[in-house]
């Protein structure tokens, strides 16, 4: 088995509320008690293609200070080498990166589709003070990378870097602890 890992030491950057439905029913609240609870120093709080209650989710997170949170999106993106969708998200690094995630929600939302998503232009156009994560099993990057996609792997990569910045993209793995 693994090394076991200190939870006070731990961040989840990938909590859905309530608000994504039939992916969470974790009341804001009740997320806020058990990172406390866990001891936990951190949180990212994040919903499918929208932000629901971020008012709320400041407020009661700033009223402990012991406990640090940012506000993401995880957004589906159609795909930048098929016409499939992969999970992409994005957290505000300030409140102009809040704003980014604003009109980027309001895009996933318009037009004439049959559920929401943004295109990787839209997200090159509201791309400042994001912070972006690969979209861990269901990203692109994972997709690429099962897929022994090696050409688009390095171009995707490249194209977060570029847009978000080397310093503000994220490969997100997994440990599942499965021997070799």
């Amino acid at each position: 088995m693994g090394t076991v890992y200190d939870q006070s030491k731990f961040i989840h950057l990938d909590v859905h509320t309530e608000y994504s439905l039939l992916n969470s029913i974790f009341k804001i609240k009740d997320i806020k008690t058990a990172c406390l609870e866990q001891n936990c120093i951190g949180v990212g709080v994040n919903d499918f293609n929208s932000l629901h209650k971020p008012y709320t989710i400041q407020n009661l997170f700033n009223a402990n200070p012991k406990l640090e949170h940012c506000i993401g999106v995880k957004f589906l993106v159609k795909g930048m080498f098929d016409d499939s969708f992969y999970t992409l998200l994005l957290y505000a690094k300030s409140y102009k990166g809040y704003l980014e995630l604003v009109k980027l929600s309001t895009l996933a939302h318009s037009g004439e589709k049959v559920f929401p998503y943004v295109t990787y232009s839209d997200l090159e156009k509201h791309s400042y003070h994001c912070i972006c994560l690969s979209g861990g099993n269901t990203g692109e990057l994972f997709h690429l990378v099962l897929n022994n996609k090696t050409d688009e792997v390095y171009h995707l990569v490249d194209w977060c870097q570029n847009t978000y910045g080397k310093k503000n993209y994220y490969v997100e793995l997994t440990n599942h602890y499965i021997a070799d």
